[in-house]
């Protein structure tokens, strides 16, 4: 179990972590002081404060931000990650990939079993190509390494029977995407997460 931090150390992690860009980003006096008002009130643990990171790195200057507006849990903070991902990338495409990761059987699944389970998902088919059908109709490369990239270090690589497979690197991730995804598609949060389909190799 990991110890929750001090609201100033967290706000240390952060500035750590946008000094590790390009080694000038920072946040305006107003930014700081919402982001201190989430720590003081809220979680302090590390996971939450990397969360927290990750969001502060795609604001401006002239973002405005709301301590109300903020999560105040683990659980909200990856929600609202999940959601920008389907901003960005689609819905039923980001929906099929939380299921994917979360259901797979022997700790992970390969990229390739990734791309072959994305591709017999024909609501993410048809978000991908809803205006233009090609030949072989199948989850283009490309969508999934846009998406991959966006998660970042949020997977991580394991071997898993002898295969490099990706998984969760840590189990809120892992809970909050089952209950995600049960909660876009309507079915009961299930009590053991495995995988419908057979382990296959492609």
């Amino acid at each position: 179990q990991v110890d929750p931090l001090q609201p100033e150390q967290c706000c240390q992690l952060i500035r750590r972590g946008l000094l590790a860009g390009d080694g000038s980003r920072t946040l305006t006096p107003e930014q700081w002081r919402e982001l201190r008002q989430v720590f003081s009130s809220g979680c302090c643990l590390p996971l939450f404060a990397s969360l927290l990171l990750d969001e502060a790195r795609r604001w401006r200057s002239h973002t405005a931000v709301s301590a109300e507006r903020l999560a105040r849990t683990v659980r909200q903070a990856i929600w609202k990650l999940f959601d920008q991902l389907e901003r960005i990338h689609g819905s039923a495409l980001v929906t099929s990939c939380l299921a994917c990761l979360t259901a797979a059987r022997s700790g992970g699944l390969s990229e390739a079993e990734l791309e072959e389970l994305l591709s017999l998902d024909n609501r993410a088919l048809a978000e991908v190509f809803a205006h233009h059908l090609p030949p072989l109709v199948r989850i283009p490369p490309l969508c999934w390494a846009r998406l991959r990239a966006d998660l970042g270090h949020r997977l991580v690589e394991r071997e898993a029977d002898g295969s490099a497979v990706l998984a969760w690197h840590h189990r809120q991730f892992r809970e909050a995407a089952a209950r995600a995804t049960c909660r876009q598609t309507g079915a009961p949060a299930p009590r053991e997460f495995t995988a419908p389909w057979p382990t296959t190799s492609w």
